[in-house]
């Protein structure tokens, strides 16, 4: 009877971890980050920096895109917009910190 716990406890704890094993292997990681922003963002974020609040969807992409933000400030053809007053206004109210 102790035998077959031990194994059976064994059995489930081997099922776990090929589980959390799974989950992990399709976690997707991040893509690097180009100088140039994508599409999306400029298409979901155009009535924002016609002074528009930012949509959710604008707020979202920006959120997916936060940790590049500096990397698109390096272009000279993307850092007047990243580096402008109406950007800081639109992560600030997509609570978004830029610290470029």
């Amino acid at each position: 009877m102790a035998k077959t716990i031990v194994i059976v406890t064994c059995l489930v704890a081997f099922i776990v971890a090929v589980l959390v094993a799974d989950v992990v292997a399709q976690t997707p990681t991040p893509s690097p980050c180009t100088t140039t922003p994508p599409p999306d963002l400029q298409q979901n974020c155009a009535g924002a920096y016609l002074g528009f609040n930012p949509s959710a969807q604008c707020c979202s992409v920006l959120k997916r895109e936060e940790r590049c933000l500096c990397t698109y400030a390096s272009n000279p053809d993307y850092a007047i917009f990243v580096n402008s007053d109406t950007s800081k206004r639109i992560a600030a109210k997509c609570n978004i910190t830029l610290t470029c």
